[in-house]
């Protein structure tokens, strides 16, 4: 691993083999630390999934504000102005993507200018150091495994609030399904797995 990668800003572009939107497009693999960068306001051309390394910062976009912390995964969609307001010791990375499919996952999880951070997401540090340190030949599949495998964390944890209910964790309805259409045999047997695993 290059330790300079960790330690500095650093930008590494991925080639593109395909020039067709079906598929999910890899554009690159950045790393922020210089405070310079960050206090300015900025409009996105593509879509950037940013994971927080250290620091505290706010994420400002038009009318709302997020507080951003060691663990914090937000994105930024194409054409939408954001500014991060961070104190010295604010690092974080980003993955620039684009296609049909990076526009099924903010689908998927309803997510938008309101619904764009999440928190405690502190295990996923260990896949971003090791996908921004990959060798050139092998940048593409590791950064695209890396967002695969955010935004798949990031859906464990998600819950939509609407129309100021929340709505119920897929788990929890896969539990209530399995309740309603099992025998009580069924239930005695396999229920407390069903619980512990979930809980």
């Amino acid at each position: 691993m290059n330790d300079n990668l960790l330690t500095t800003n650093c930008c590494r572009f991925i080639e593109q083999n395909s020039s067709s939107l079906e598929a999910l497009q890899i554009l690159h693999f950045i790393r922020e630390t210089k405070q310079s960068t960050l206090k300015n306001w900025k409009t996105v051309a593509y879509y950037q999934l940013c994971y927080v390394f250290s620091g505290e910062a706010t994420l400002r976009i038009a009318e709302y504000s997020f507080l951003l912390k060691q663990g914090s995964l937000f994105l930024l969609f194409p054409g939408m102005s954001y500014m991060l307001d961070a104190q010295s010791n604010f690092v974080y990375t980003y993955i620039g993507f684009l296609g049909k499919r990076a526009n099924q996952f903010t689908d998927k999880y309803k997510l938008s200018a309101s619904n764009c951070v999440f928190n405690n997401l502190s295990n996923l540090e260990r896949i971003w150091i090791d996908g921004l340190a990959m060798e050139s030949e092998m940048l593409a599949l590791s950064a695209e495994s890396v967002l695969l495998f955010s935004f798949a964390s990031m859906g464990k944890n998600f819950c939509h609030i609407q129309n100021g209910k929340e709505v119920e964790h897929t788990k929890l309805k896969k539990i209530k399904f399995i309740l309603a259409k099992s025998s009580a045999i069924y239930l005695s047997k396999y229920s407390s797995t069903i619980f512990s695993s979930c809980f």
